[in-house]
């Protein structure tokens, strides 16, 4: 088993004036095709992560992420590898995705 931290980080302000990112919804699946979820919701430490323990290997990590005003916005995928530790991925969409034990 590995473990891998995921933390999502938000560009420029591309929102409407006063709405806010309220939570992101984050379903990890590992190389075995189990799927876990989680809801971010900003007060974890550090903000807007979770740590998952995943089978090794090639897997995927999905966020979406739900505004104050309850729009959403759209689903973001970044692929990720427990081969070696340290950062894997970082996609353009702001899904950090950190191996923790490979």
């Amino acid at each position: 088993m590995s473990v891998i931290a995921v933390q999502e980080t938000f560009g420029p302000a591309t929102l409407s004036a006063g709405v806010t990112i309220k939570s992101v919804a984050v379903s990890v699946t590992d190389s075995s095709g189990a799927t876990q979820s989680s809801t971010l919701v900003g007060s974890e430490t550090p903000p807007w992560s979770a740590q998952f323990t995943v089978a090794a290997g090639a897997g995927s990590v999905a966020s979406i992420a739900t505004m104050s005003d309850g729009t959403t916005g759209s689903p973001v995928t970044q692929a990720y590898n427990t081969g070696t530790t340290g950062t894997a991925a970082l996609a353009l969409s702001g899904t950090t995705i950190t191996v923790v034990t490979p």
